[in-house]
């Protein structure tokens, strides 16, 4: 799980440079004042299921969502086109933009 990610190649550097922290699973209550501190919810999901609950809460908290094409599943969002500049997902071979 995530408690090992930090001790992973790609990761350990931002961990020991103090750019990425990894939290693991949060009481609610320290969850809600991490997000009324944020600015943005990063969630960079590569495969998901029925509905991306993180992406979700992070909404309701009121906070933007980045996000692949995949972390829109299952949200019902409004009809309307999505805005993207990137997506990274393995699947990808272009560069799309609205």
């Amino acid at each position: 799980g995530w408690g090992t990610l930090g001790r992973d190649a790609a990761y350990s550097g931002w961990v020991e440079q103090g750019m990425l922290v990894l939290r693991g699973k949060l009481p609610s209550a320290q969850l809600a004042s991490l997000y009324q501190r944020a600015r943005l919810f990063v969630s960079p999901l590569l495969n998901a299921t029925g509905i991306a609950t993180k992406n979700f809460h992070a909404m309701g908290n009121g906070l933007p969502v980045l996000t692949t094409a995949m972390g829109t599943s299952g949200l019902l969002l409004p009809g309307r086109q999505l805005g993207l500049c990137c997506d990274a997902s393995p699947t990808s071979s272009t560069v799309a933009s609205t």
